[in-house]
């Protein structure tokens, strides 16, 4: 397997990008081989072993990762799983075209406009651009830091909506002010999420 991987916007090599061989089933676990691409955005792995068709993954930093799950046709007369395991293949002049990847940063203050400590933020990703205010899973999650600032990376492209919402047992096991108009706070009791935008 060999091939190239280039900034997706600008078309220029990209020198340093990891390319990881199988498996990859939905989490990243421990890959079979593993190289980085030369000055010239190139990468080629030799003399591979494998008894199935392996995906790729393409990531450098700052990049949104991209797969490559190859589909396998096999000669005629191989019907069995045994026959496959025995085929060669080989995949040249493949193509990653990394999206440079996107940030989203900010910062989250009481009504004093004093740093929030601890405060749960949640990334949304709105996947379907016919539905903007269907609302998805979270898809990254942190807390504020001791300035009240959080921040997402790596990012791919889309439409996102950030969730803040204060947990008053991470407040509490923090020394963090929670400003509230209800009585003493109970641990495990959260406030309601606010939305921006």
């Amino acid at each position: 397997a060999s091939g190239t991987v280039t900034n997706a916007l600008t078309g220029q090599p990209l020198q340093g990008a990891w390319v990881f061989l199988g498996p990859i089933r939905g989490t990243l676990g421990p890959p079979l081989l593993k190289t980085s691409t030369d000055a010239k955005g190139r990468f080629d792995f030799h003399a591979i072993s494998c008894n199935w068709v392996q995906p790729l993954l393409a990531w450098k930093h700052g990049f949104v990762r991209k797969i490559f799950s190859p589909t396998l046709v096999p000669p005629p007369g191989m019907r069995t799983l045994r026959d496959l395991s025995r085929f060669h293949w080989e995949m040249d002049n493949l193509h990653f075209a990394l999206v440079p990847a996107g940030v989203i940063t900010g910062r989250i203050t009481d009504r004093h406009g004093k740093p929030a400590v601890c405060v749960s933020v949640a990334l949304i990703y709105h996947g379907d651009p016919s539905h903007p205010r269907r609302w998805g899973n979270p898809s990254a999650q942190t807390v504020t830091d001791d300035r009240g600032r959080y921040r997402f990376f790596e990012l791919a492209p889309g439409r996102y909506s950030v969730a803040a919402q204060i947990r008053y047992a991470q407040a509490v096991a923090t020394l963090t002010p929670v400003d509230s108009d209800s009585r003493s706070p109970r641990f495990g009791y959260a406030s309601p999420y606010v939305y921006y935008p």
